[in-house]
């Protein structure tokens, strides 16, 4: 039956087997169970290990596979990822199977995935393929798993969702109005939210934590968005680094005793409590506790006996109401973050122990009702703040501190002061010359009159920020001592002038002075700044610019918008030839210099004015006419597009115009939002607010929920036309706007006039809005030759704005983006090229998305 060949083969393989030594057999019941289990073990790993197929007689193969081993160095104890790369059907999938199975005899645990993208795109296709990575290397107590270190599964976690859910508005709806539908609504409400609580346990990632026994070396274990079942003792004693975001836990299990344990990260998780009540054997050698974004957690352990403890995060933990005393005596602790715990109404009286403390950041703790002894009540911080010798930050942002002792001066090491919103704060001691580190200064929103003298010694301040100090009239002549200052905020102060010292500001690069109403002019040494790159006046009384603002040879952004008072421009401002963005909305200029047409970088200028403000006839010279034409928007900036508006009368067809369900897509996220609106502007209509707003208040953007609402935005539609001619505005929202962000599945949206509305004389033609889907606006190659269906969301704009200009003959006039530019007077009958004409150009050439 079979051949001799085959027959001697089995002979041979007997006398081989026959050779090897096995095990001592002693019959007892004990034994037999024994050997039955070991037996079944190693089949079992040996199957495990199962070569997985490969064609036979592969032509050039072998080659490939010995350079693949010489490459890969099994023998080593390195980590290796070997990446292959190529077209479709040139045998990369069969040498990786090749490849595999001549690993096989190397390793206790291996793991082949075959079909990443087919299996992903299924449902829960990622969860699965996940799922078997962790079975083929956690099966069995193998000893290959011994000498693993680290164990990273760093799985997506689902966000923070604070919206309602569907169960819940649809029971409130039932008990404001019971009736039928209401009552069909509620039981259609709860039975999605059983069957999407149940495909939530169906796609969540478990692990078993006797898979971990073995794994006597593990360090580093990150299991992020997992859940553990069975019992902690198995997590090795020697683990350093434990990250379990989203942990589903209310506390950690009492069998988990991480004596080793230097950095423990359970942000964003559902613990209440970190240890429960098993504090004594918690981790002694802990370094770094990261509670962030940890909701429900109302209180935090006894840290007395981490005596290594050098950093806490407890950043928006909101149901945080008190901090153990245990944390004023923690001497190693450098940094202490409770950003956003906006319960929190308790912390320890005594802070003397923190010695090596160099940040401490409280802001938005707005319920704190007093700081410890050491630092204070919270309407006056004591001279002892000073013992926190080692302090590099201090924030107490919109706390009601109406006091800054001296003895902050002593804090010799502080380098950023952050005070913002403390609106009961009316001053700032002397002793802060002392603070020579300091390089923030952070001071918006306070109630102080006047800076010290002494900060003139401040020689390292790098950003000084006085926004919204609303008594601040003045700045000290010391401020010439800020050698290294590069920015300087002074929007909404009472500044009435500069000092002339300011020019001793070598380094500045930012100075921004909004709604500074008082100020009526800039002094002349404000020519000295030449590393100065933008300067913004905006609202001020400014009547004039000194010459001297063409010495800023660096100057890259101007802006004096609404300086209603400015009436002209020196003859100097054609010497900035580094200016790009000239903006002088709503000023009194009426004439531009000779210099003009000198600055050869500009690219932006927005010069709209109010209707009261006529524009002379032949104001603007010769020069200018060398500028260029605008053209149309290409796709490149339309991807970037922020807001646009040109005469139109129409949006696109394939924007959506009624309210649309949003469905989630699988894989293909959601990656913004653009808004359409075409409307026209009856002049003959009189509204003053509506000539005064920057941007027009008359649609909004929603999503709802059930009918209720979730968000609502009112989209930024700059720049009021000037003609009755309809107009087409577009306004584009990223990924990281709420009307992106918030928007789920299942929930609405639309677009909507505002009712009622804020201005008159405004009637709406159409509006719509399109969702930009992960994938469609990506493309960055000729797309000439791709079908309608293929384009890209940018080209398909940029089609859509060239017919626009086919159809209505607009190419003269120009596109407007966020300002428009006032109707220019024709020409009077001399036979030159109009001067107009060369200013136009300049303007069609300046515009921004």
């Amino acid at each position: 039956m079979y051949g001799v060949d085959k027959v001697a083969l089995w002979r041979r393989a007997m006398e081989r087997a026959g050779g090897i030594t096995g095990w001592v057999f002693k019959s007892s019941n004990e034994a037999q169970a024994h050997l039955i289990e070991s037996l079944l073990k190693r089949v079992l790993t040996e199957l495990a290990n199962t070569p997985v197929g490969v064609a036979q007689y592969i032509v050039g193969l072998d080659y490939r596979l010995k350079e693949l081993m010489s490459m890969l160095d099994v023998r080593s104890n390195g980590i290796r990822v070997l990446g292959l790369y190529g077209m479709g059907g040139v045998g990369k999938t069969t040498t990786v199977k090749a490849l595999y199975n001549k690993l096989v005899g190397h390793f206790e645990c291996l793991s082949f995935i075959a079909k990443v993208r087919e299996n992903s795109a299924k449902d829960n296709g990622l969860i699965g393929l996940q799922n078997k990575l962790i079975q083929d290397l956690s099966s069995g107590k193998v000893q290959g798993t011994g000498s693993i270190e680290g164990l990273v599964l760093d799985l997506e976690g689902r966000p923070f969702n604070k919206d309602p859910s569907g169960d819940t508005i649809s029971w409130e709806n039932l008990k404001r109005t019971p009736n039928y539908n209401s009552a069909l609504a509620y039981f259609k409400e709860k039975h999605k939210k059983h069957l999407q609580n149940k495909a939530e346990k169906e796609r969540e990632v478990v692990l078993c934590t006797e898979s971990f026994e073995s794994m006597a070396n593990l360090r580093l274990l990150q299991i992020n968005y997992t859940r553990l079942v069975g019992s902690y003792k198995y997590l090795p004693a020697q683990l350093k680094w434990l990250q379990w975001k989203g942990c589903p836990l209310k506390s950690l299990p009492s069998d988990f005793s991480p004596r080793e344990l230097a950095v423990l990260d359970l942000s964003e998780s559902a613990i209440e409590q970190v240890w429960g009540w098993h504090s004594s054997k918690v981790a002694e050698k802990l370094m770094i506790m990261n509670l962030r974004g940890c909701h429900n957690l109302a209180a935090i352990p006894d840290l007395s006996g981490h005596k290594s403890l050098e950093k806490l995060v407890l950043e928006h933990c909101h149901s945080l109401i008190k901090i153990h005393d245990s944390v004023g005596n923690a001497s190693s602790l450098v940094h202490l973050n409770l950003r956003s715990c906006w319960n929190l109404i308790e912390f320890p009286a005594k802070v003397s122990g923190l010695k090596k403390l160099e940040n401490l950041i409280f802001s938005g703790c707005s319920k704190l009702k007093e700081l410890p002894l050491e630092i204070g009540s919270m309407r006056t911080l004591p001279n002892c703040i000073g013992l926190l010798s080692s302090l590099k930050e201090l924030s107490l942002n919109s706390l009601a501190v109406e006091e800054i002792p001296s003895s902050v001066g002593s804090l010799l090491k502080l380098e950023k002061l952050s005070l913002m919103w403390c609106k009961s704060l009316t001053s700032i001691p002397d002793s802060i010359g002392n603070l020579r580190l300091l390089t923030e200064l952070l001071i918006n929103g306070s109630a102080i009159k006047e800076l010290p003298a002494s900060i003139g010694s401040l020689s390292y301040l790098k950003r000084l920020s006085l926004g919204s100090c609303q008594f601040l009239s003045k700045l000290p002549d010391s401020i010439e001592g800020l050698a290294s200052i590069v920015e300087i905020q002074l929007d909404e102060t009472s500044i009435v002038n500069l000092p002339d010292q300011v020019g001793a500001l070598k380094m500045l690069r930012k100075f921004e002075m909004r709604n500074c109403k008082h100020l009526g002019s800039l002094p002349v040494s404000i020519g000295l700044l030449f590393a100065l790159t933008t300067l913004t006046v905006f609202k001020a009384s400014i009547f004039e610019l000194p010459e001297s603002i063409g010495m800023l040879e660096n100057l890259i952004i101007l802006r004096l918008n609404k300086c209603t008072q400015l009436r002209k421009l020196p003859d100097s401002i054609g010497n900035l030839k580094s200016l790009c963005q000239l903006l002088m909305e709503e000023t009194a200029v009426t004439e531009l210099p000779e210099s003009f047409g000198m600055l050869s970088s500009l690219m932006i200028l927005k010069m709209a004015k109010k209707p009261q403000f006529l524009v002379a006839r032949n104001s603007v010279p010769e020069e200018v006419s060398a500028a260029t034409e605008i053209e149309t928007p290409n796709p490149v900036s339309l991807r970037n597009l922020s807001s646009l508006s040109m005469p139109g009368s129409k949006i696109p067809v394939w924007f959506s115009q009624q309210v649309v369900r949003f469905s989630e897509q699988r894989n293909r996220q959601i990656k913004g939002v653009i808004v359409g609106v075409v409307f026209s502007v009856n002049h003959q209509i009189p509204d003053d607010l509506r000539d005064q707003l920057p941007s027009i208040p008359f649609i909004r953007a929603n999503i709802t929920k059930l009918s209720k609402p979730i968000f609502s935005t009112m989209p930024e539609l700059k720049g009021l036309p000037k003609t009755n001619e309809d107009h087409i505005y577009l306004c584009r929202y990223p990924e990281c706007h709420p009307l992106v962000s918030k928007l789920r599945d299942g929930y609405d949206i639309h677009v909507t006039e505002q009712d009622p509305p804020y201005v008159k004389g405004i009637e709406v033609k159409h509006r719509g809005f399109y969702l930009i889907i992960e994938g469609e606006d990506d493309y960055d190659g000729d797309e000439a030759s791709l079908n309608e269906s293929q384009l890209s969301i940018s080209e398909k704009l940029a089609k859509f704005f060239n017919s626009i200009e086919e159809e209505d003959d607009i190419s003269e006039s120009g596109c407007e983006v966020d300002s428009q530019v006032q109707e220019i007077e024709e020409q009077d009958e001399r036979g030159r090229e109009p001067l107009w004409g060369g200013f136009l150009r300049l303007v069609r050439g300046c515009f921004c998305f």
